[in-house]
């Protein structure tokens, strides 16, 4: 498997010279995830919108990972500082503690540089539900975030709030708000490849690491996908999504989507695919 992956990669290179190479990630397992794979288990046959509304009421704003996703965030490492040899590659995580706390090991190990965007959170935004009514969190504030990652650096929109949590929205963000926002953060990464100049791409320009929902909508706004399609884009935790983007041609192609070859030979910490039976 891994010699085919290379081997494709290796041979986009070829025909694409000048391009910019684009790494997704999803994050690895939360402790939201194991709330989710739990009801999934014990309302096993329930209506999916009672799963969800039950799902809701437990959801934190903000979890730390599972035992089973630092196990994952550090497989994913190890197998990245194997695949990969570009260094210096920034890596871009959401405000949210679970894309941070996924990234950390592959900036230690491999030396990335980490960033905090404002505009990469989860679809939704901060919030919590208590007895069915949503309620705004502000999520956590910026100058919390520095002192605990100050690895990373934070974005300029994000470092001048401060003391304010970084959600300043007074409602939970709609799903068209949500597509929009992807559509930002897609023509963000092109300017990026077209900042680039035009150089021969690294196997990895640029690392995102994001959350499932975000990363479907990203996807169909990379890939051109029809407003009216309903095609969509799932991942794992974990699971790396590799684009290349040609600036001349001003085409995206998609060279793999949601591997995890680097959580073969673990099972037990395959995980992600519960979310779907709850909160798709």
């Amino acid at each position: 498997m891994r010699s085919t992956l290379r081997a494709l990669v290796a041979l986009s290179s070829l025909s694409q010279a000048c391009s910019f190479r684009v790494l997704l990630i999803r994050h690895a397992q939360s402790q939201n995830n194991v709330i989710a794979a739990d009801i999934a288990q014990r309302m096993a046959g329930r209506p999916a919108a009672e799963m969800r509304a039950a799902f809701e009421e437990l959801r934190h704003f903000d979890p730390a990972l599972s035992e089973a996703g630092e196990q994952q965030a550090g497989l994913l490492a190890e197998y990245l500082a194997d695949k990969f040899i570009a260094r210096d590659t920034p890596v871009y995580c959401s405000t949210m503690r679970r894309t941070i706390l996924t990234s950390r090991p592959v900036v230690h190990l491999l030396g990335w540089k980490g960033n905090v965007r404002e505009d990469l959170f989860e679809v939704g935004g901060s919030y919590t539900t208590r007895d069915g009514e949503e309620m705004v969190h502000p999520g956590t504030p910026p100058r919390e975030l520095a002192q605990e990652f100050a690895e990373y650096s934070l974005s300029s929109e994000l470092a001048a709030l401060g003391d304010q949590g970084w959600y300043q929205a007074d409602h939970r963000e709609t799903k068209a708000e949500a597509v929009d926002r992807a559509r930002r953060v897609s023509q963000w990464l092109w300017d990026l490849a077209e900042a680039s100049g035009g150089r021969p791409a690294q196997d990895v320009d640029v690392a995102c690491v994001l959350h499932g929902d975000l990363l479907a909508l990203l996807l169909r706004a990379l890939l051109e996908i029809p407003e009216e399609s309903a095609t969509t884009f799932l991942h794992l935790n974990t699971g790396t999504t590799l684009l290349d983007l040609d600036v001349k041609r001003q085409r995206c192609t998609l060279l793999w989507h949601n591997q995890v070859e680097h959580l073969a030979g673990h099972p037990g910490v395959v995980t992600g695919d519960e979310m779907l039976r709850v909160v798709s």
